[in-house]
Protein backbone atom coordinates (compact mmCIF):
# COMPACT_ATOMS: atom_id res chain seq x y z
CA UNK A 1 0.00 0.00 0.00
CA UNK A 2 1.74 3.40 -1.18
CA UNK A 3 0.85 6.17 0.88
CA UNK A 4 0.61 9.70 -0.05
CA UNK A 5 1.52 12.14 2.97
CA UNK A 6 0.51 15.52 2.86
CA UNK A 7 3.31 18.34 3.06
CA UNK A 8 3.41 21.74 4.57
CA UNK A 9 3.86 24.30 1.80
CA UNK A 10 6.86 25.17 4.04
CA UNK A 11 8.80 21.75 2.75
CA UNK A 12 8.34 22.67 -0.57
CA UNK A 13 10.26 25.70 -0.67
CA UNK A 14 13.51 23.97 -0.11
CA UNK A 15 15.49 22.82 -3.04
CA UNK A 16 16.55 19.34 -3.01
CA UNK A 17 14.70 18.32 -0.29
CA UNK A 18 10.91 18.56 -2.12
CA UNK A 19 12.67 16.50 -4.62
CA UNK A 20 13.52 13.87 -2.06
CA UNK A 21 9.60 14.11 -0.29
CA UNK A 22 8.01 13.80 -4.26
CA UNK A 23 9.95 10.70 -4.53
CA UNK A 24 8.36 9.32 -1.79
CA UNK A 25 4.96 10.19 -3.00
CA UNK A 26 4.81 13.36 -0.38
CA UNK A 27 2.22 16.14 -2.34
CA UNK A 28 1.57 19.68 -1.13
CA UNK A 29 -1.18 19.97 1.66
CA UNK A 30 -4.51 21.57 -0.48
CA UNK A 31 -7.94 20.69 -0.23
CA UNK A 32 -7.13 20.44 -3.93
CA UNK A 33 -4.45 17.71 -3.88
CA UNK A 34 -6.34 16.09 -1.42
CA UNK A 35 -9.51 15.90 -3.36
CA UNK A 36 -7.39 14.96 -6.48
CA UNK A 37 -6.14 11.83 -4.68
CA UNK A 38 -8.97 10.78 -3.30
CA UNK A 39 -11.13 11.04 -6.38
CA UNK A 40 -8.02 8.62 -7.46
CA UNK A 41 -9.02 6.21 -4.74
CA UNK A 42 -5.11 6.57 -2.98
CA UNK A 43 -5.00 6.32 0.70
CA UNK A 44 -3.72 9.45 1.94
CA UNK A 45 -1.74 10.42 4.91
CA UNK A 46 -2.98 13.45 7.30
CA UNK A 47 -1.16 15.32 10.33
CA UNK A 48 -4.28 17.76 10.87
CA UNK A 49 -2.15 20.07 13.44
CA UNK A 50 0.32 20.46 10.45
CA UNK A 51 3.66 22.36 10.69
CA UNK A 52 2.16 24.10 14.07
CA UNK A 53 1.56 20.75 15.55
CA UNK A 54 5.24 19.43 14.41
CA UNK A 55 7.12 22.70 15.81
CA UNK A 56 5.87 22.19 19.64
CA UNK A 57 6.43 23.96 22.56
CA UNK A 58 7.57 23.73 26.34
CA UNK A 59 4.96 21.06 27.56
CA UNK A 60 3.32 20.19 24.79
CA UNK A 61 4.60 16.37 24.61
CA UNK A 62 1.85 14.25 22.79
CA UNK A 63 -0.43 17.11 22.46
CA UNK A 64 -2.73 17.32 19.13
CA UNK A 65 -2.56 20.83 18.63
CA UNK A 66 -5.08 20.73 15.90
CA UNK A 67 -6.39 24.20 16.98
CA UNK A 68 -10.45 24.97 15.12
CA UNK A 69 -9.29 22.64 12.16
CA UNK A 70 -12.37 20.19 10.83
CA UNK A 71 -10.59 20.22 7.22
CA UNK A 72 -9.33 16.25 7.23
CA UNK A 73 -13.16 15.44 8.82
CA UNK A 74 -14.46 17.35 5.60
CA UNK A 75 -12.51 16.00 3.07
CA UNK A 76 -13.15 12.40 4.20
CA UNK A 77 -16.85 12.79 4.63
CA UNK A 78 -17.21 14.45 1.39
CA UNK A 79 -15.21 11.49 -0.48
CA UNK A 80 -16.59 9.01 1.75
CA UNK A 81 -13.39 8.23 2.78
CA UNK A 82 -12.70 6.06 6.16
CA UNK A 83 -10.17 8.09 8.65
CA UNK A 84 -7.65 5.40 10.72
CA UNK A 85 -6.42 6.84 13.32
CA UNK A 86 -3.45 5.98 14.85
CA UNK A 87 -1.03 7.18 18.02
CA UNK A 88 3.07 7.28 18.09
CA UNK A 89 4.64 7.36 21.58
CA UNK A 90 8.53 7.97 21.96
CA UNK A 91 9.49 10.86 19.53
CA UNK A 92 8.03 13.50 22.27
CA UNK A 93 10.83 12.36 24.31
CA UNK A 94 13.95 11.76 22.66
CA UNK A 95 14.54 15.20 22.51
CA UNK A 96 14.19 17.97 25.15
CA UNK A 97 13.18 21.63 23.88
CA UNK A 98 15.74 24.62 25.59
CA UNK A 99 14.08 27.22 23.62
CA UNK A 100 10.60 27.71 21.80
CA UNK A 101 8.79 29.87 19.42
CA UNK A 102 7.01 31.46 22.38
CA UNK A 103 10.78 32.31 24.07
CA UNK A 104 12.22 33.91 20.13
CA UNK A 105 8.33 35.64 20.02
CA UNK A 106 8.88 37.32 23.41
CA UNK A 107 12.23 38.73 22.92
CA UNK A 108 13.23 42.29 22.55
CA UNK A 109 15.63 41.39 18.96
CA UNK A 110 11.98 40.24 17.54
CA UNK A 111 9.60 42.74 18.43
CA UNK A 112 12.17 44.98 16.59
CA UNK A 113 12.69 42.92 14.05
CA UNK A 114 8.70 42.39 13.52
CA UNK A 115 8.53 46.54 13.30
CA UNK A 116 11.06 45.93 9.75
CA UNK A 117 10.48 42.96 8.55
CA UNK A 118 6.88 41.72 9.46
CA UNK A 119 8.42 38.38 10.69
CA UNK A 120 5.26 37.33 12.50
CA UNK A 121 3.66 37.08 9.81
CA UNK A 122 6.47 35.26 7.78
CA UNK A 123 6.37 32.73 10.14
CA UNK A 124 2.69 32.53 10.28
CA UNK A 125 2.86 33.66 14.09
CA UNK A 126 5.73 31.09 15.08
CA UNK A 127 3.80 28.17 13.76
CA UNK A 128 6.84 27.51 11.36
CA UNK A 129 9.55 28.26 13.94
CA UNK A 130 11.76 25.37 15.06
CA UNK A 131 12.44 24.81 18.78
CA UNK A 132 16.33 24.80 19.78
CA UNK A 133 16.69 21.37 20.88
CA UNK A 134 19.08 18.97 22.93
CA UNK A 135 19.31 14.98 23.70
CA UNK A 136 21.78 13.00 24.94
CA UNK A 137 23.83 15.63 27.64
CA UNK A 138 24.24 18.84 25.95
CA UNK A 139 24.23 17.36 22.31
CA UNK A 140 21.63 17.08 19.57
CA UNK A 141 22.02 13.25 19.37
CA UNK A 142 18.52 12.34 19.85
CA UNK A 143 17.79 9.96 23.06
CA UNK A 144 17.20 6.16 22.05
CA UNK A 145 13.72 5.95 22.98
CA UNK A 146 12.08 3.20 21.39
CA UNK A 147 9.52 4.51 19.01
CA UNK A 148 5.84 2.25 19.45
CA UNK A 149 2.67 3.36 17.07
CA UNK A 150 -0.87 2.15 17.71
CA UNK A 151 -3.68 2.02 15.23
CA UNK A 152 -7.37 2.65 16.09
CA UNK A 153 -10.75 0.88 14.52
CA UNK A 154 -11.81 2.35 10.96
CA UNK A 155 -14.04 5.54 11.56
CA UNK A 156 -16.32 5.40 8.41
CA UNK A 157 -18.08 8.47 7.10
CA UNK A 158 -19.97 7.15 4.49
CA UNK A 159 -22.81 6.87 6.10
CA UNK A 160 -22.76 10.98 7.08
CA UNK A 161 -23.98 11.48 2.60
CA UNK A 162 -20.99 14.07 2.19
CA UNK A 163 -23.14 16.21 4.58
CA UNK A 164 -20.03 18.63 5.01
CA UNK A 165 -22.32 22.06 5.52
CA UNK A 166 -23.32 20.83 8.94
CA UNK A 167 -20.42 21.73 11.33
CA UNK A 168 -21.64 19.93 14.09
CA UNK A 169 -20.64 17.02 11.94
CA UNK A 170 -17.31 17.84 11.30
CA UNK A 171 -16.71 18.57 14.86
CA UNK A 172 -18.15 15.12 15.72
CA UNK A 173 -15.82 13.48 13.81
CA UNK A 174 -12.87 15.18 14.26
CA UNK A 175 -13.58 14.92 18.04
CA UNK A 176 -14.38 10.83 17.43
CA UNK A 177 -10.48 10.80 15.55
CA UNK A 178 -9.12 12.67 18.70
CA UNK A 179 -10.54 10.41 20.67
CA UNK A 180 -9.19 7.34 19.33
CA UNK A 181 -5.57 8.73 18.86
CA UNK A 182 -5.49 9.54 22.74
CA UNK A 183 -7.08 5.86 23.65
CA UNK A 184 -4.15 5.10 21.42
CA UNK A 185 -1.47 6.41 23.87
CA UNK A 186 -2.52 5.41 26.33
CA UNK A 187 -2.52 1.87 25.29
CA UNK A 188 0.80 2.34 24.23
CA UNK A 189 2.26 3.99 27.16
CA UNK A 190 0.58 0.66 28.63
CA UNK A 191 2.34 -1.09 26.55
CA UNK A 192 5.95 0.39 26.71
CA UNK A 193 6.03 -0.23 30.45
CA UNK A 194 5.72 -3.92 29.95
CA UNK A 195 8.22 -3.59 27.25
CA UNK A 196 10.12 -2.01 29.40
CA UNK A 197 10.85 -4.73 31.55
CA UNK A 198 11.33 -7.54 29.38
CA UNK A 199 13.25 -5.99 26.40
CA UNK A 200 14.89 -2.86 27.51
CA UNK A 201 18.55 -2.69 28.18
CA UNK A 202 20.26 -1.14 30.87
CA UNK A 203 21.67 1.29 28.68
CA UNK A 204 18.68 2.38 27.01
CA UNK A 205 17.36 2.46 30.47
CA UNK A 206 20.15 5.17 31.25
CA UNK A 207 20.04 6.84 28.30
CA UNK A 208 16.29 7.39 28.24
CA UNK A 209 13.62 9.17 30.57
CA UNK A 210 10.68 8.01 32.34
CA UNK A 211 7.47 9.18 29.77
CA UNK A 212 6.63 13.13 30.07
CA UNK A 213 2.92 12.15 28.82
CA UNK A 214 2.14 10.06 32.05
CA UNK A 215 3.85 12.75 34.85
CA UNK A 216 2.05 15.62 32.99
CA UNK A 217 -1.58 13.24 34.20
Amino acid sequence: VKVHALGDRGHFSVPVWRWALKKVGVVLGTPENCAELMRSGKHVLVFPGGAREVMRRKGEDYQLIWKQRTGFARMAIEHGYDIIPFGSLGPDEALDILVDADDVMNSRAWTWLNKYAAVNEMTRNGDVLPPIVKGVGPTLIPRPQKFYFGFGQRIPTSHLNRNTEDKSVLWQVREEVAMSIENQLDRLEAYREHDKENNWGPLRRWLTKSSRREASK
